[in-house]
């Protein structure tokens, strides 16, 4: 867990074009003469909080983040208060980067072509927001690092290591599953596939809603040759041209800190 030159065929473009579309019908009933369109509060809440029926829940994540810590190493009362506190700071400012969006943007008319460019500018709030506010940027987390033990810090970075290293593996194997969707593979394809997915290819630098697109990204970059002694040639002009599409993401990963090191 806590200015950009955008590629030319991101997924943000491409999502930002397909919500131009759905906003036309969304603000349908509201519209305006010539086209324009009136961004209200509900739409605004929608786009921000995809996923989490438009409303900003910060009590369930903060749930989720204590009752994660306390599995590994339970807390006692003043090490909890440290932490809700820490939490309640990391979503103050969340909060107020909404607020500052909402005030810039809602109530306002816009044609058809800004709304696109409307949610570009609200999609980093989304992907803040579905990657989880207390993650290892957070006050939260650093907080947390402050307040444990040194066996408890020991016993809770050993079980966080382990937990990123099993969603990773699992990124991988839904890769392959999707690929072979339109390019079967025999049992033993697949099983040195994924070995050498797994050995060549790390975690990002912390989960988010990309963690699909930082495996694709890595995929990009193992030699052909490793790839060519596990798949025949159709097989092998398949996954390029995947990974291909994938590349478009990378500076846009970059930039965001999530994809690893080469």
């Amino acid at each position: 867990m806590m200015t950009m030159r955008k590629p030319k065929h991101s997924i943000l473009t491409l999502a930002a074009a397909l919500l131009a579309a759905c906003a036309s019908c969304l603000f349908a009933p509201a519209a305006q003469a010539q086209n324009r369109f009136e961004l209200n509060d509900e739409q605004f809440n929608q786009w921000v909080y995809q996923g989490q029926s438009g409303k900003f829940d910060p009590d369930s994540e903060l749930n989720l983040a204590m009752e994660s810590v306390e599995r590994v190493c339970p807390l006692d009362d003043v090490q909890k208060d440290k932490l809700r506190l820490a939490a309640s700071g990391d979503f103050a400012r969340f909060e107020q980067r909404v607020a500052d969006l909402r005030t810039q943007y809602v109530g306002k008319s816009y044609d058809q072509n800004d709304i696109g460019n409307i949610y570009q500018k609200i999609q980093p709030l989304t992907a803040a927001y579905q990657a989880g506010l207390l993650g290892p940027a957070s006050l939260f987390t650093k907080v947390l690092h402050r307040t444990l033990t040194l066996a408890q810090l020991e016993e809770y970075e050993a079980a966080e290591g382990e937990r990123i290293k099993a969603r990773h593996a699992a990124k991988v194997r839904l890769f392959v599953a999707i690929y072979e969707r339109t390019c079967p593979l025999t049992d033993k394809q697949r099983t040195k596939l994924i070995d050498v997915l797994l050995a060549d290819t790390r975690p990002p630098k912390r989960s988010s809603e990309y963690d699909w697109y930082i495996v694709m990204v890595q995929a990009a970059r193992i030699p052909e040759a490793k790839l060519a002694a596990i798949l025949d040639e159709a097989q092998m002009r398949r996954l390029k041209k995947s990974t291909l599409q994938a590349r478009g993401m990378e500076g846009f990963l970059k930039q965001q800190g999530l994809l690893p090191d080469p």
